[in-house]
């Protein structure tokens, strides 16, 4: 999977040409001198030139490889579209990412019920501990979306067994911790061991996390709508609904929002 889709990058391409280069200048040196002392004063160039390439080509990499890495939910918050490409796409749907997206994206969409098989397919497919983490995770979010809490506590705690075996260079500690904190909070506020205030409290100083991706506000900002909603503070939700038709307008909580927002003017 990351062979193939690094092929397909200009990564790729800058290291074959670093590798020619390479072995063009080694060539190059083997026939241009006749004495030790040559070779060696010419290897040594060429190695300060090599090193140079090596730098520039490695910081392309990096860059390509983070580029091609990236969540598409973080660049836009259009799961339907999303959806739509990977089902175009033969040899991610059906692998591990491929599954996992497809399942995020129905959450989005409000397809719950369609997500969890898609998780479980992942799953199937024994993946690494990182990505068995992110999957455990998702999972139970779904059963809280469901209310299925002792599914829920099930899931959380297979995802956090995994967390603390990954090593800190698969997957920095305090993101996989962060994530781990926030359905706990959310299970313990459902079940009375956190009051609202508390939980409104968290999810306000997880909003400040420098690892609080577009999608993670998204969530928070959705929670904290239906916690406003709760104490029956429309000013904060409707602060809250303007951030979501702004950034998360294609997804299912602004109509969720909106759907409770009018329940209450009927009340009214």
């Amino acid at each position: 999977m990351i062979t193939q889709i690094f092929k397909q990058t200009a990564a790729y391409k800058v290291m074959i040409i670093v590798f020619l280069l390479f072995t063009l200048m080694f060539i190059v040196t083997i026939h241009s001198f006749q004495t030790y002392t040559g070779i060696l004063i010419f290897f040594l160039l060429e190695m300060i030139i090599l090193g140079e390439i090596l730098m520039v080509g490695f910081s392309k990499v990096n860059k390509v490889m983070k580029k091609e890495w990236q969540d598409p939910l973080e660049m836009e918050l259009d799961p339907a579209k999303i959806k739509r490409a990977l089902e175009q796409q033969p040899k991610i749907v059906n692998t591990v990412e491929g599954y996992n997206m497809q399942g995020i994206c129905e959450m989005l969409l409000g397809n719950v019920e369609t997500s969890l098989p898609l998780f479980q397919k992942a799953l199937q497919l024994h993946p690494d501990k990182k990505n068995q983490f992110v999957l455990y995770c998702n999972l139970a979010k779904v059963s809280l979306q469901q209310k299925q809490m002792e599914q829920a506590k099930q899931y959380f705690m297979q995802a956090k067994s995994i967390c603390n075996q990954l090593p800190s260079a698969i997957i920095k500690r305090n993101q996989c911790e962060l994530l781990l904190k926030h359905i706990e909070m959310q299970i313990g506020y459902i079940q009375g061991t956190y009051t609202a205030a508390q939980y409104i409290a968290y999810l306000k100083k997880r909003l400040l996390s420098d690892y609080a991706t577009l999608r993670v506000r998204m969530d928070i900002r959705y929670q904290l709508a239906c916690l406003y909603h709760e104490q029956k503070d429309d000013e904060r939700v409707y602060e809250q609904l303007r951030w979501l038709e702004k950034f998360a307008n294609k997804t299912i909580y602004v109509n969720r929002v909106h759907e409770f927002l009018e329940e209450r003017v009927s009340e009214q």
